[in-house]
């Protein structure tokens, strides 16, 4: 595993990782409201509270993120990252009575890695209250049960993860945070594959392996946090422009069988353009991606690279 500081003011991260369960929970904080939109670009995605994220809604900033494994029963992990919000006397102010957080959240299919579990309220709420600047990459939190390769099946997969990456661009920081969970390989920035399908010694090239099955047990994540400030519509040109990473770093992308989606974040008051963003967070998500495999470690019945390469000796 890796650790990381997070490079943005008021950008806070806390995961709950069960390694026994192979599954977790990540929650990314911010200090106050934010702007944020997301980017579709695959066709099996599992969410809540994802309608305040689209340009009309009438809700226009957020109050955290949560990143969740489990499928479509770890979305109510999100209601603990709520709760841990209103407790902190964070949420939109409804007539001047009660507050109601609000928390995208997005969830991996981590269902056949370790046990069969998925995390909950509880988890969602720890993992919120124990963000801080300094937090780790690798096999925790949603990246706990993150794999990839799994077109024949996760005997022949390798771990994914949870990976961080960034960069200054002028006056403005530009943050990626990934979950990379593809059911293809995955691609480093020289366009090698760094993580996907076992062969007996090396990855096995997908363009040599048509057809091939494609089960519903992936979806990337990715969150991009800029200190930079755009309008909502300016930060979803950005979206649209980062999301071309996940064409960039996994092959096949954004498919039937994947849930890709992509958060685009304005965090801070700098002026920033959206192309200069978007095309900013292809590279520093690249490097987050690759963060991500190579602080990952073995998981249930899945290895992680590392381990892989040291068995086959290559």
């Amino acid at each position: 595993m890796g650790k990381k500081v997070s490079p943005i003011n008021g950008v806070k991260i806390g995961h709950q990782t069960r390694c026994e369960d192979g599954t977790g929970v990540t929650a990314i904080i911010f200090d106050k409201p934010v702007k944020a939109v997301a980017a579709f670009t695959g066709s099996a995605s599992s969410t809540r509270q994802f309608d305040s994220l689209f340009l009309g809604h009438s809700v226009r900033k957020i109050d955290a993120i949560c990143l969740t494994g489990g499928s479509a029963f770890g979305l109510g992990s999100g209601i603990g990252v709520q709760l841990y919000m209103k407790e902190q006397g964070r949420g939109l102010l409804i007539r001047n009575r009660i507050r109601v957080p609000i928390v995208p959240t997005a969830a991996i299919f981590d269902l056949l890695v370790g046990k069969e579990s998925y995390p909950d309220v509880e988890d969602g709420y720890l993992a919120a209250a124990s963000a801080k600047e300094e937090f780790e990459t690798g096999s925790v939190g949603a990246g706990t049960g993150a794999t990839a390769g799994k077109i024949f099946g996760y005997e022949r997969a390798t771990k994914g993860g949870f990976g961080a990456a960034w960069k200054r661009v002028g006056d403005v920081t530009v943050f990626a945070l990934v979950v990379v969970n593809n059911f293809g390989n995955v691609l480093g920035s020289s366009g090698e594959i760094i993580a996907g399908i076992r062969g007996e010694k090396e990855f096995v090239n997908l363009s040599e392996t048509a057809p091939f099955y494609s089960p519903l047990e992936n979806t990337n994540l990715v969150v991009i946090i800029t200190d930079g400030t755009m309008e909502r519509e300016d930060l979803l040109i950005a979206g649209r422009i980062a999301s071309g990473s996940f064409g960039r770093f996994f092959s096949p992308p954004s498919s039937s069988a994947d849930g890709d989606v992509l958060i685009m974040v304005s965090a801070g008051e700098k002026r920033v353009l959206p192309d200069v963003a978007g095309y900013a967070a292809i590279e520093v998500t690249g490097r987050a991606i690759e963060d991500a495999i190579s602080s990952a470690s073995s998981c249930g019945n899945v290895p992680s690279v590392s381990d892989w390469r040291r068995e086959v000796g290559t």
